[in-house]
């Protein structure tokens, strides 16, 4: 780090000295604080106040980090890079290095702007390490940008195969901005038909981001985490597990998260059903820079128990003890259901489901529900939400609502559409707070078959209960083609 007057000389030795943590060049004791203005003016002498600036040169951001610095004080848990961080994320990554080394960490630019002898703590209401919140903080579902509304996130497969990652940010009333895409890659790199999405906080930075399951031509598969930055875009994606052909086969495979263990950061839920009837459920907890192991299997089922086809998963906290937990539909091939709670342990792993809901044959077919999970009542416990399409086009909204041991009451039908308006088949559904009143919504994502695409808002009343959804986007034919679609 240094002004951009520096020679070349002076500035490859100064990161020197900061990648070895030389102290001959910095001989004046290390100062512990300072006030945001007094950031402003580093940053202004640095970068031109410019908090997202990356020109290429090697150091990144309102402060002109160096990579190798960003990462040995602590910046990777809010951002890959400094200039993806927040302008408060480099400041507070600035005041480590300031207690640790002084101004003359930054040697023209922090004399400059008086860092040097400026105590003053920039953000006093709260301690340096805000960013990981303790049990008590509500865990975000899909805030991507951090702004306290849950957003939603589509992956969308060009026909040249190419594939592109946008983010629907929510707005105040619950509806949703147009899509920005942040990431893309070009033809022959990823099939977007064989992406798996879900959202979470996998970091624990206060921001969600997408874990995405890809599994390969030769039948490898590998878990990447696409890390969301201060603008609700994405990271490139970075992998972290993958297996050798033929161990997982995606068709196998369905993915649900969320914080299963407690400490803060969302973990992956993957439920596998094998081809003979088994099914095991396994756990992928990330590290703090929310990439993945070795997944903790828990729960598994001898031959002819459990048939992966016929299960749908949804994720949340149903009992309401701080941990989340696994909810699965199973549809009988006779025309029964019945909804199932796998509660989660102290490991992040699962106990055996409890059953609680079922229907007689000829009810509910397995085949025609959409499940989703959030708090629609507000009372502080997950429920599910499942959205049942029927043989004529109608579809119906119906609300699970949760017992206080974790288990689900009656379904509540609230929401309908007469014959022929809508077909289950062409909606995708997710679930979060899009208009920040406290209880959760239900996002649907329509494709129609000519191309033209909606996103609704269904937002719950305090029974927990829909009414008639709030259409915020939508394009014109052949603009988006739901079947390229995987919403996370």
């Amino acid at each position: 780090m240094g002004h951009r007057t520096l020679g070349a000389a002076a500035r490859g030795a100064l990161a020197t000295a900061l990648l070895l943590g030389a102290t001959t060049l910095l001989p004046a004791p290390p100062a512990h604080a300072a006030s945001v203005a007094t950031w402003d003016k580093v940053a202004q002498c640095e970068s031109g106040g410019n908090w997202s600036i990356n020109t290429g040169n090697g150091y990144y951001g309102g402060l002109q980090f160096k990579l190798s610095t960003w990462k040995a004080y602590g910046g990777s848990r809010y951002a890959t890079y400094p200039h993806l961080a927040t302008k408060k994320e480099q400041i507070l990554i600035g005041e480590k290095a300031l207690a640790d080394r002084g101004e003359r960490t930054w040697p023209t630019c922090g004399p400059r702007a008086g860092l040097g002898s400026d105590t003053a703590d920039p953000y006093p209401a709260e301690p340096a390490e805000a960013a990981w919140r303790d049990d008590a903080a509500p865990r975000v579902n899909a805030d991507f940008n951090g702004d306290g509304r849950d957003d939603t996130a589509a992956f969308y497969g060009y026909a040249d195969g190419s594939v592109a990652l946008f983010t629907f940010l929510a707005k105040a009333d619950g509806g949703f901005a147009d899509p920005v895409k942040s990431w893309n890659v070009s033809p022959g790199n990823w099939t977007h038909r064989s992406i798996k999405p879900v959202a979470g906080d996998f970091n624990g930075d206060g921001r969600a981001d997408l874990a995405a399951m890809y599994d390969y031509a030769d039948g490898s598969v590998a878990l990447f985490t696409f890390l969301a930055r201060a603008d609700g875009g994405f990271a490139n994606p970075v992998k972290s597990w993958n297996t050798a052909p033929g161990n997982w086969w995606p068709e196998n495979v369905q993915l649900a998260s969320g914080d299963y263990d407690g400490n803060g950061r969302d973990d992956v839920a993957a439920f596998y059903g094998y081809s003979d009837g088994r099914a095991a459920l396994y756990t992928f907890k990330p590290n703090a820079s929310g990439e993945f192991g070795t997944p903790l299997r828990s729960w598994n089922v001898p031959e002819n128990h459990w048939w992966g086809e016929n299960v749908k998963l949804a994720s949340g906290d149903f009992d309401g003890n701080g941990r989340d937990d696994v909810g699965a539909f199973y549809g009988y091939d006779d025309g029964r259901a019945a909804m199932f709670t796998f509660t989660s342990q102290t490991d992040g792993g699962f106990a055996s489901p409890v059953k609680s809901w079922n229907t007689a044959p000829g009810n509910w077919w397995g085949k025609n529900v959409k499940l989703t999970a959030g708090d629609y009542d507000g009372n502080g416990r997950a429920d599910v939400a499942a959205m049942y399409g029927y043989e004529n086009g109608g579809i119906s909204l119906f609300t699970f609502a949760t017992r206080t041991d974790g288990t689900f009451e009656n379904p509540v039908k609230s929401w309908t559409t007469a014959p022929g308006n809508w077909w289950v088949e062409n909606v995708q559904i997710a679930s979060g707070d899009y208009d920040g009143n406290g209880r959760s919504d239900v996002a649907a994502f329509y494709g129609y078959s000519d191309g033209r695409a909606a996103l609704y808002t269904f937002k719950s009343n305090a029974s927990g209960e829909f009414g008639t959804p709030l259409r915020s986007w939508d394009v014109p034919a052949a603009h988006w083609w739901g079947d390229r679609v995987k919403l996370g």
